[in-house]
């Protein structure tokens, strides 16, 4: 028997069970994010924002919240949830931007839509980008809920995704 071969092998198995917990974490954090029901969407929309600001200080990000959003149903909390955390991550990941605004809004008077908005200053999406596994994902949701999503983008003159959700209380 070869105890340091045992050894090696047992904290390589360690190490990729660890990896492994890790990737799952992150994947159940992408499921569900971490605080939306107990915070609520604005304050997890918050703490988002919150921590790319503090992950990528050089670009001047905003966000902008009109409206109330206690009374909707969970698939809809989730849905604004992700198409800014989506949104907000395709911008920072590919415009190269240097201002990135996000907005969610919907009028307390009357029962229309929930607008959710990201643009950047960033390069804009080349004319024979596809979209991606996140834009898909994203245009689904959506979609699910009987809302629209448009992104438009020209090369050098940034990128704006907006999302048109109707209203649906829990």
């Amino acid at each position: 028997i070869d105890a340091e071969r045992i050894k090696r092998d047992v904290q390589t198995m360690m190490d990729r069970t660890n990896v492994l917990q890790q990737t799952n974490r992150r994947v159940l954090q992408r499921l569900s994010p971490a605080g939306l029901q107990e915070l609520g969407l604005t304050r997890a929309l918050e703490a988002l924002v919150e921590m790319w600001r503090q992950d990528q200080p050089a670009t001047m990000l905003t966000l902008k919240i009109t409206g109330s959003f206690d009374d909707l149903d969970g698939t809809t909390t989730l849905t604004i949830y992700r198409v800014v955390q989506e949104g907000l991550t395709n911008a920072f990941r590919h415009a190269g931007a240097s201002r990135i605004a996000a907005e969610v809004s919907r009028q307390d008077t009357t029962p229309g839509p929930i607008i959710v908005g990201v643009r950047d200053d960033g390069e804009g999406m080349p004319d024979e980008a596809a979209d991606g596994f996140g834009l898909r994902g994203m245009r689904e949701r959506v979609s699910a809920l009987g809302g629209s999503l448009l992104v438009t983008s020209s090369n050098g003159d940034g990128t704006q995704l907006q999302a048109v959700i109707p209203v649906t209380i829990a």
